[in-house]
């Protein structure tokens, strides 16, 4: 795994098929294994004392280093700076768009996420290897 300093943990609505989703593509484009996943709703979240879930409906990012908690678009654009090139280009652009438009595109999907991809559309279990990177 990376260094803990490059680590983040991002937590997630395990209840979510995006969320879900999501998690099992950033796994699979995480060449450098960067990132572990935790439920929202779960152990990891509390230990760190993440108190305001109610805020927060689907995505944070915790960077392990300095223990910044990033959510909305910012957790996305985090997230994408460490995915490759086309992460990092797209990051970029991202972030010169303003952060309140940004973040109501983010509101809109979250707001809807169950109908646009149902949890019960998830049937197959994680692989080994994500097994690995799932926290309580």
């Amino acid at each position: 795994m990376a260094a803990k300093q490059e680590q983040c943990i991002i937590f997630y609505d395990e209840d979510c098929g995006l969320c879900s989703r999501s998690v099992r593509w950033l796994h699979c484009v995480d060449e450098e294994n960067r990132f572990l996943f935790a439920p929202l709703e779960g152990q990891t979240f509390r230990q760190y004392s993440l108190t305001h879930r109610a805020e927060h409906d689907s995505f944070l990012l915790l960077r392990l280093a300095d223990q910044q908690l990033f959510s909305k678009s910012r957790a996305w654009i985090v997230i994408l700076q460490h995915l490759g090139y086309c992460g990092k280009f797209l990051a970029g652009l991202l972030s010169l768009m303003p952060r309140n438009l940004l973040d109501a595109g983010y509101n809109l999907i979250a707001k809807n996420r169950r109908r646009l991809l149902p949890s019960h559309d998830l049937c197959s279990l994680p692989d080994q290897n994500l097994q690995k990177k799932l926290l309580p």
